[in-house]
């Protein structure tokens, strides 16, 4: 039944949105099951040329254009994203503006394996020291997800200071030996990124849109009592939530810039305009009289 219902009805109803839009990526990534990885192509080999052959086959009998593919998302081994032979490279043949991006949400799981970040809120805010600073993302449902980005949101203050004192190789007494030097300049990548208020805006519009609408659906489709007609009228329901954003598309802007702009305020960071340029002729130059525009 489930089979049935993937390949005959959601499947074909995703590719007819998929081509409705004409664009697309490709994302590629395994799931855990009963501790088992599972990953939605057949794959007898997982070597580049193999992967690259199950892709493509797949798009076609999809009759998905690989040429309309504006990007790849793949996680970090070799055989995926090397730029010269991985799987990103072999995709950009048939598909050059298919620009790959790889999934670093797993990053920012190593400051919490030194307890520094634990030390630090219970130093800060004791009241709060039983509680789980930063969580791994959930492995089997990636919508679950949304409970991780609510640890990294309430702790985002505190994960930029931990970033701080591992980039600025900063030795706290409770920890000896200090950091690594790939550790260092891990956090130092990472407390950049993280502290850009570009990254930020995006987070939040990106947490906000989760929040207020597939959280709540992720728990309504776990009850035992839904069946596929309750199932898909919810997700219907959250559907229509995001083609009427567009409608009022100003007011909702404006509540996520305020937010963005509160979260960055935690830490010291004043938004500000990018630096326009007069000779370069592709470098965004859009007019704007504050951040905010």
């Amino acid at each position: 039944m489930i089979g049935v219902i993937g390949k005959h009805y959601i499947q074909k109803k995703l590719v007819k949105e998929i081509l409705e839009s004409k664009y697309c990526a490709i994302l590629t990534d395994e799931a855990t099951s009963h501790n088992e990885k599972k990953l939605a192509l057949d794959l007898e080999r997982t070597t580049e040329a193999a992967v690259t052959a199950v892709l493509l086959a797949t798009l076609t009998a999809l009759n998905i254009p690989i040429k309309d593919c504006y990007g790849q998302g793949y996680n970090g081994a070799a055989s995926m994203s090397n730029e010269r032979v991985g799987v990103q490279a072999n995709n950009l043949a048939h598909a050059p503006k298919g620009v790959y991006v790889h999934c670093a949400s797993h990053c920012l799981i190593f400051p919490k394996q030194n307890g520094l970040l634990s030390a630090i809120i219970q130093e800060q805010h004791p009241e709060n020291g039983k509680k789980k600073p930063l969580i791994t993302l959930c492995a089997t449902r990636w919508v679950a997800r949304i409970e991780a980005h609510d640890h990294f949101y309430a702790s985002f203050k505190y994960t930029v200071s931990t970033l701080e004192i591992m980039a600025h190789d900063e030795c706290p007494e409770q920890f000896h030996g200090c950091w690594q030097a790939k550790t260092r300049t891990d956090a130092s990548t990472l407390l950049k990124a993280i502290t850009d208020f570009d990254f930020i805006v995006t987070y939040i519009i990106a947490y906000s849109l989760c929040s207020y609408s597939l959280t709540g659906l992720t728990v309504k489709l776990l009850k035992k009592t839904n069946n596929i007609y309750k199932a898909f009228a919810m997700v219907s329901e959250v559907k229509t939530l995001f083609r009427n954003i567009p409608t009022n598309f100003r007011a909702h802007f404006d509540a996520m810039y305020d937010l963005a702009v509160e979260m960055a305020e935690k830490v010291g960071i004043v938004p500000t305009v990018p630096r326009t340029t007069g000779r370069q002729l592709h470098c965004a130059n859009a007019p704007a009289v504050d951040p905010k525009e």
